[in-house]
């Protein structure tokens, strides 16, 4: 895994992830280089968009999807509420929005172990999000290092 970019320190409340330069409240994934881009990894950028605003409210962490194609997200909190052994990757349609994180359901969790998440180190205070393409053991794409585009 090589990352690309620097990494991002939000300092406010809500931040913008997306490829177009006048939407970006945050993180403008557009210019960002890599020698190695693929073609699949191309035609997922180019439906990013609008992307996906995050928002910090309170004790919660909610995700919005601004883009016109799906987006994919698992975090320990998610994987909670969905009550799974597995952890569990939900499909946001474009449009909606999905409570991703919860720091209170996070101190509940202290005391269990976290399912590993694959190939990606487990950080109980980390989300994942991948655009357009998802993962989860019963898809092509086990893995979230397995989708052409994705934030952790």
């Amino acid at each position: 895994m090589q990352r690309v970019g620097r990494m991002y320190n939000a300092t406010s409340e809500c931040v913008d992830v997306c490829t177009e330069s006048a939407l970006a409240n945050g993180l403008f994934i557009g210019p960002l280089m890599n020698d190695k881009r693929s073609d699949a990894i191309k035609r997922v950028r180019d439906h990013i968009g609008r992307g996906i605003q995050i928002l910090c409210e309170d004790d919660r962490v909610w995700i919005y999807n601004q883009s016109d194609y799906p987006i994919f997200a698992q975090s320990p909190t998610l994987d909670y509420m969905s009550k799974g052994r597995l952890p569990t990757v939900k499909k946001v349609q474009p449009g909606y929005s999905t409570r991703v994180f919860d720091f209170e359901m996070l101190e509940m969790l202290k005391c269990e172990k976290t399912p590993q998440s694959g190939n990606i180190p487990d950080d109980p205070f980390s989300f994942r999000v991948s655009f357009v393409k998802g993962w989860e053991p019963s898809y092509t794409r086990q893995y979230l290092r397995s989708c052409p585009c994705w934030i952790n």
